[in-house]
């Protein structure tokens, strides 16, 4: 409990110094003692959050089933500037407060050998479009998509270093 108020203090004065502060819930079941704790522990954070990167999966377990829309929405509803909601094979969707709202399929892998950090592969590609290089949310998702569609052709997420993502797929930047 500490920790996690440590972590919402932190957040809150990044924030308010006009810094970013990216989420990726990353819910675990064993990890909690039930759904609705841990919901409550992200309530607690959702004012220091200004890009939410939950998966569907996440949110599910966390919230129960429910449409991109409707997902983005509840952590938007939190304080989030962004929300992009991770689809596994079925893309991304991205919302921001301000209204945009893009879905961007899924990358064709050229095979698929473990999904491990397929989620966290996206998250790092999208991040650096975003807030490295200004990306829009569209161009920043086909860029996830894409890093998240390599990484998965690779045992444990470890790709050869001379494998990355120059660009998005559709040359997009």
């Amino acid at each position: 409990e500490a920790g996690r108020r440590r972590i919402g203090e932190l957040g809150r004065a990044v924030r308010a110094r006009g810094g970013e502060v990216a989420f990726d819930a990353n819910y675990r079941a064993l990890s909690w003692p039930a759904p609705a704790a841990a919901w409550a522990a992200i309530e607690a954070l959702g004012p220091a959050i200004t890009l939410a990167m939950p998966s569907s999966d996440d949110h599910a377990g966390l919230r129960g089933a429910a449409a991109p829309d409707e997902i983005a929405a509840a952590w938007l509803a939190l304080g989030a500037r962004e929300v992009v909601v991770k689809l596994a094979a079925d893309g991304a969707c991205v919302a921001t407060a301000g209204g945009e709202r893009v879905a961007v399929p899924a990358a064709r892998p050229e095979r698929i050998v473990d999904t491990t950090a397929a989620g966290d592969a996206f998250n790092a590609a999208y991040i650096a479009a975003r807030l490295i290089e200004g990306a829009s949310i569209e161009a920043a998702a086909r860029r996830g998509a894409a890093l998240a569609a390599e990484v998965i052709a690779w045992t444990e997420a470890i790709a050869p270093p001379q494998v990355g993502v120059v660009a998005a797929p559709d040359g997009a930047p």
